[in-house]
């Protein structure tokens, strides 16, 4: 019985690599599926250098480009402002990823020994999932480029690209916030399972359940929930100053764009009813992607914490007074 979990993530890996929220030298180890340091590898390093110098060329290519204005300004804060608080946190999202291996391989024997399914990510779907949301950004971005030309084309339009709007930094915090909290909900539920496991009452069954053995389940339950919700609070660590500025960034374009809307006659002199209309359908679909990428976050945070809850609602669900002094021990521990 095995994890899909670091084969995965190596296209996320790669996500959050190309936009500089965490440093290209770390890498996945083939035998113990770790993210670790290696500062041993030039190659990793001159490619860490390059991206940064990649970077600030197209920061100041960005600054000298025509699309400076007050919200061209905004626009390369936020991307800055995501990318430097990813630096910041790339101790605690390393830390994350490491800590959700750990906790498979405590897992995963409690599962074959009970003949639980164990409750992973379909590779399959997740590739999938993976490749429209690029393709996605990739139409996304050619059709804005074709609704809204630049007055002169040139190599700044290569920094409006990657900087300005649809943002590039926006997608990738929201493939790997999706990433993590299913991977999260996923888990919990796991132990939802295993709990399902143990006889009614907590009581020991004959030629089933043993005393020592419900009390060991309840005890490598109640530690892996236990970890589990340390790892809750490390992914808020780790990814919750970029969440912020995400859902800030999210709220104020959706604002502009409405903004945008209602007085469309003002920004758009040429009449043409067919560009004039697709403009107005991209503006729609940038606010609608705005409202969908926060809904689904929000959702799936929702739905971790009450799967995070329920092992409790199932604790109690018994006498506690009826239980014996152990079990009890291990219930109130809960």
């Amino acid at each position: 019985m095995t994890t899909n979990f670091d084969v995965a993530i190596r296209p996320v890996l790669v996500s959050i690599k190309f936009v500089g929220i965490i440093n290209i030298s770390f890498t996945m180890q083939e035998q113990t599926r770790l993210l670790i340091w290696d500062p041993n590898t030039k190659f990793y390093t001159l490619l860490e250098l390059t991206r940064i110098l990649i970077l600030f060329i197209l920061t100041h290519l960005y600054l000298t480009s025509s699309f400076q204005t007050i919200l061209g300004r905004f626009y390369l804060i936020t991307f800055w402002k995501i990318v430097i608080e990813g630096r910041i946190s790339e101790m605690s999202i390393v830390k994350f990823i490491n800590g959700i291996v750990e906790f498979d391989k405590k897992v995963i024997p409690l599962l074959s020994h009970l003949s639980v399914k164990q409750r992973s990510i379909s590779i399959i779907y997740w590739n999938i999932f993976y490749f429209l949301l690029i393709m996605y950004l990739i139409a996304y971005k050619l059709l804005c480029l074709y609704l809204f030309p630049p007055s002169t084309p040139d190599i700044n339009l290569v920094a409006i690209l990657f900087i300005g709007p649809p943002f590039i930094v926006h997608f990738v915090v929201f493939i790997l916030t999706f990433y993590f909290l299913y991977n999260l909900y996923i888990r919990f539920k796991t132990l939802n399972d295993l709990w399902k496991c143990l006889p009614v009452g907590l009581i020991a069954a004959p030629d089933q359940w043993t005393h020592s053995e419900v009390m060991i389940l309840i005890d490598d339950i109640r530690l892996l929930h236990s970890e589990l919700s340390e790892l809750l609070k490390i992914f808020s660590e780790g990814c919750g100053p970029m969440l912020v500025t995400f859902f800030l960034s999210n709220y104020i374009n959706t604002l502009i764009n409405f903004y945008f809307t209602y007085n469309f006659g003002h920004f758009q002199p040429e009449y043409n009813l067919t560009h004039n209309l697709l403009r107005i359908i991209i503006i729609y679909i940038a606010v609608g992607q705005s409202i969908v990428g926060v809904m689904i976050i929000i959702m799936l945070a929702s739905f971790i914490n009450d799967k995070r809850r329920m092992i409790i609602h199932y604790a109690r669900l018994n006498r506690i007074s009826k239980l014996p002094v152990d079990i009890k021990r291990q219930v109130i521990y809960i």
